[in-house]
């Protein structure tokens, strides 16, 4: 209860970082790593769209107060800025495998830095993808009873070269500019499209091209419903409304992305839709493939006691999963530590593996029915079904390895505008899925082909052959035959009794006569 009171809490206060970062008050202590944003040299742009308009900049309006000085006169805070590729020119990677940026007394004595409180840079020309500057502080002399001192640092930067960019700024504890330093004001960061990071870029086509994708399916699949509505399947039903989730679900992330280039803020508040949608589509689709898996309603009518099972398992998987998603949004929250993601991650990972589980081993189950039944039409439609399964299986473990490898082979700074290929895999296989469902169990004038039935008698390519108009007359048709056929084979059964009692008649009639002679 204590962490869902965190994660809620954090959903109503907490802010997402986007292009426009605004600080009120916020503490700067040690090295304090503040962002980390791809940017686009214009020249290399995908877009050079509003509010963009083809430029690339990071512009710093910000004010600093210190309190606590340790001693009169001047101070510094350090304002770093470089790409991912210059990291090795700010400070030194000692033997414990951590950066220091600062020089300390220590590293001075050692004569491994020239000056104790300021950051250690190599022998490198400032530019656009390299920044040090001292913000520096002086007391204020016209009230020293007030141990607060202000500082302002105002720069804009023109990006000329693509890549990753990272933000610090530094105390140092030899600094001597006190115990407390608060920072306030603005950070702007522009792409030459607008505020989206460069590593975000290619998901706002990416949401409207599958959001259009699920529009066309779902319109496909109304006018099918329409066109058959008096023979709807309540499986069909519900195929309809994971295909309404999906779209709403691409919709939200297509737009929310939008606004967020367009304005350069955004709030968790205005993703918590998203969060939900997509959280309720990935567990009814887990679903979806279960019990079609199962056969309901095609080898047999109800779910039974089975249902329970699957609604308990449904319902841990939307709760852990939607707070994951939701963890996900407020993973800046100093609350959030590495057990708590471990605490979540882990059992979602398990409720996955029993879905996959259990899906497989009803799909064989169902399979084996079909064929002992001798259903072909219906067996023919699983077995297309297992395929794609089966593939789809087969194309996720080559690309959860082909991820493992990148992963540890490469820096992800140097895959930074491809790492989003990663996550539209998930969503694009899952929409494959589902559109091998949906032509699969379409609407059409049969959809008996579907449902589960209790005649044994007719077969399935003969009713999947005539209208359905005429099954009726069929299934009467069969049950007249099996009724004549049974009285004729009790006719024929005393048609060979008869001679027998013919024989023993005249038996009877010779003997008396012979008595009467």
């Amino acid at each position: 209860m204590k962490l869902l009171g965190i994660i809620l809490l954090s959903i109503l206060v907490l802010k997402v970082q986007a292009g426009i970062y605004k600080y009120s008050n916020e503490k700067v202590d040690g090295d304090s790593y503040t962002l980390r944003m791809g940017i686009f040299d214009p020249d290399d742009a995908p877009s050079r769209s509003s509010p963009g308009n083809g430029r690339a900049f990071i512009k710093f309006d910000l004010s600093f107060d210190r309190s606590g000085a340790s001693q009169d006169g001047s101070s510094q805070i350090t304002a770093l800025m470089f790409m991912s590729e210059e990291v090795e020119h700010v400070g030194l990677l000692l033997d414990d495998g951590k950066r220091h940026f600062c020089c300390s007394k220590e590293l001075f004595e050692q004569q491994k830095c020239n000056h104790t409180g300021y950051v250690i840079t190599t022998d490198k020309d400032q530019g656009n993808d390299f920044m040090v500057e001292n913000v520096n502080f002086y007391h204020n002399q016209s009230a020293p009873s007030m141990d607060v001192d202000s500082a302002q640092f105002q720069k804009t930067i023109n990006i000329t070269e693509s890549g990753i960019y990272y933000i610090f700024f530094v105390k140092c504890p030899d600094s001597g500019v006190g115990e407390k330093v608060k920072m306030g004001g603005s950070i702007v960061i522009m792409n030459p499209y607008g505020y989206l990071p460069g590593e975000l870029w290619y998901y706002l086509p990416f949401y409207g091209v599958l959001a259009l994708a699920y529009l066309a399916v779902g319109f496909g699949w109304l006018v099918l419903s329409v066109k058959h509505w008096k023979q709807l399947l309540t499986i069909q039903n519900y195929i309809a409304g994971v295909i309404a989730l999906g779209m709403i679900e691409m919709a939200t992330l297509y737009f929310d992305d939008l606004g967020y280039n367009i304005s350069g803020e955004n709030y968790v508040g205005a993703m918590i839709v998203g969060v939900i949608v997509s959280t309720i589509k990935r567990t009814l689709s887990r679903l979806l493939v279960l019990v079609v898996s199962m056969g309901y309603g095609v080898v047999k009518p109800t779910l039974g006691q089975e249902r329970y099972k699957i609604f308990l398992l449904g319902g841990l998987y939307m709760l852990f999963s939607g707070i994951l998603n939701i963890m996900e949004l407020v993973q800046r929250t100093p609350a959030f530590t590495t057990p708590v993601v471990l605490f979540l991650v882990f059992p979602v990972a398990v409720f996955d593996t029993i879905f996959y589980w259990w899906i497989f081993l009803s799909l064989l189950r169902t399979i084996q029915q079909l064929t002992t039944r001798k259903q072909t039409i219906k067996l023919g439609m699983y077995k297309t079904f297992f395929g794609t399964l089966i593939a789809s299986g087969i194309v996720s473990s080559i690309m959860i390895i082909a991820q493992l490898f990148v992963s540890i082979t490469t820096n992800p700074d140097e895959m930074w505008q491809s790492l989003w290929i990663w996550s539209a895999f998930w969503h694009v296989l899952y929409f494959a899925i589902l559109v091998a469902i949906v032509i699969l169990w379409r609407p059409t004038s049969n959809n008996t082909r579907y449902a589960y039935s209790e005649v044994p008698e007719v077969s399935e390519e003969e009713i999947t052959l005539q209208p359905i108009s005429a099954i009726g007359e069929i299934v009467q048709r069969k049950r007249e035959d099996t009724k004549e056929q049974e009285d004729t084979s009790k006719i024929n059964q005393v048609a060979l009794e008869m001679p027998s009692l013919s024989f023993s008649i005249d038996d009877e009639d010779e003997k008396d006569g012979g008595k009467l002679d």
